[in-house]
């Protein structure tokens, strides 16, 4: 969503990156893995368990959302959508302590926001909320990184990085954390204005590899 540097260029260089991805994806067949990573892997595979700790601290009925919802411009599965509340929900799943704490309203804002609005326009919501979570590295993460460890930590030191997986020792109060946003036609518009300007330039990127081909 980050702009160009020219006056008229609605698209940045990462946006524009992205959409060769994105290309080369749909039109060559070749699909990039460099995303796919330890943090991605445990936000995965602990969503459902997140969704259910922030249920019991926050004391709301959750459950993980499977629909699939789009429009002219946008589509996208929010994590969390009851028909009884007013605000769409996204889960995130820290990967250890240190960035479960080190995460802020103004982070998350930066993060995450634009995914949040797209959610709301999605929804008809007028509210989203990124609800935050620390819950426990599953097994199979724990043991592959323990292993890679190995090489360079003793047997000691290995012990006691295993903490940093686990943290069923913390109360479930102190491992969630909560950012409210709100509704803005203004983004709904601008969201609207930079998919259009991304086809533009997936159009002019095809016509030109067609001709260099």
């Amino acid at each position: 969503m980050v702009s160009g540097k020219g006056k008229d260029e609605a698209l940045g260089e990462t946006a524009k990156s992205y959409l060769k991805e994105v290309w080369i994806e749909e039109v060559l067949g070749r699909k990039s893995f460099e995303n796919v990573n330890k943090y991605t892997l445990k936000g995965t595979e602990v969503e459902s368990d997140t969704i259910e700790m922030a249920s019991n601290v926050l004391g709301e009925t959750l459950f993980k959302n499977k629909e699939e919802l789009s429009n002219a411009f946008i589509i996208g599965t929010p994590d969390i959508n009851m028909p009884d509340s007013q605000s769409v929900d996204d889960a995130k799943s820290s990967w250890d302590a240190q960035t479960f704490y080190g995460v802020s309203e103004k982070k998350a804002r930066t993060d995450y926001y634009w995914q949040v609005v797209g959610y709301m326009i999605l929804t008809g919501k007028k509210k989203a909320r990124l609800i935050y979570g620390l819950v426990d590295t599953p097994l199979g993460l724990i043991e592959s990184e323990l292993y890679k460890m190995s090489y360079t930590l003793t047997d000691q030191q290995i012990e006691e990085a295993r903490k940093n997986f686990v943290f069923d020792d913390i109360p479930e109060a102190m491992r969630i954390k909560v950012y409210t946003f709100d509704f803005s036609p203004e983004d709904e518009q601008r969201i609207q204005l930079q998919v259009l300007a991304a086809r533009r330039y997936l159009e002019e990127m095809d016509v030109i590899n067609k001709l260099t081909v």
